[in-house]
């Protein structure tokens, strides 16, 4: 006997196949149903949306927070060093009288340990002493307390430092007190009296008029 082998559909082949296979893949909607599709898939961009923004906005709290912590921590240490620049000033205050009188050599070497080891910790903290001598005034690092008229140096240079400054990393602690060089005013006036003269004796020299040269020669 022989078997009767079943039709293989899955091998079709041709147009005909493929037509079917398109048919079956066909999904028919009606229009209401089509809107709710179209509404659900709205709602979904949306919820989405939000949550990239809601994204966003936690990492930039998150850098604000790690950022004020930081500046929190900073101006703790900033208050703190202000504080301790005054010791620093009474030290050397006190190690200047020492070696002016010589009182007690001692006490003066004891005194200068002390000053290194503290100026040491701050230095490690970030402390730095501004440069003011011999420089030209700055605003921003430095503040005049006296002036005096100097014709030796350039005008606005610091001539001396009456209390030191410092800054903590890119902040100034304290600006450091200074006298500032002024021009004199007597040479100031004698210069622009100079330049005046020699200004109008070219003037003169232009507008005279050629012959007039000649004719005091001749007369000559």
């Amino acid at each position: 006997m022989f078997k009767k082998e079943p039709k293989d559909t899955d091998n079709k082949k041709g147009p005909e196949a493929s037509d079917q296979q398109t048919k079956e893949s066909q999904i028919s909607l009606t229009d209401k149903e089509y809107q709710q599709l179209k509404k659900a898939a709205a709602e979904k961009d949306d919820v989405w949306d939000k949550y990239l923004r809601l994204h966003a906005e936690y990492d930039n709290s998150k850098k604000l927070w790690e950022k004020n912590k930081t500046d929190l921590l900073r101006f703790g240490n900033f208050r703190i060093l202000k504080e301790f620049v005054t010791v620093l000033d009474e030290i050397e205050a006190a190690l200047l009288n020492l070696e002016i009188h010589k009182d007690d050599k001692n006490h003066a070497q004891g005194l200068k340990i002390i000053y290194t080891k503290i100026k040491e910790v701050l230095t490690k903290e970030g402390l730095r002493p501004i440069e003011a001598e011999n420089k030209k005034f700055d605003p921003h690092l430095h503040e005049a307390l006296f002036y005096e008229e100097r014709d030796d140096i350039d005008e606005h240079t610091v001539i001396e430092i009456i209390q030191k400054g410092y800054t903590y990393e890119d902040k100034v602690l304290r600006p450091a007190k200074v006298k500032v060089s002024l021009k004199p005013k007597d040479s100031e006036s004698t210069q622009n009296r100079a330049e005046n003269t020699d200004k109008e004796e070219k003037e003169e020299d232009i507008d005279k008029p050629e012959g007039e040269d000649q004719n005091a020669e001749s007369g000559e």
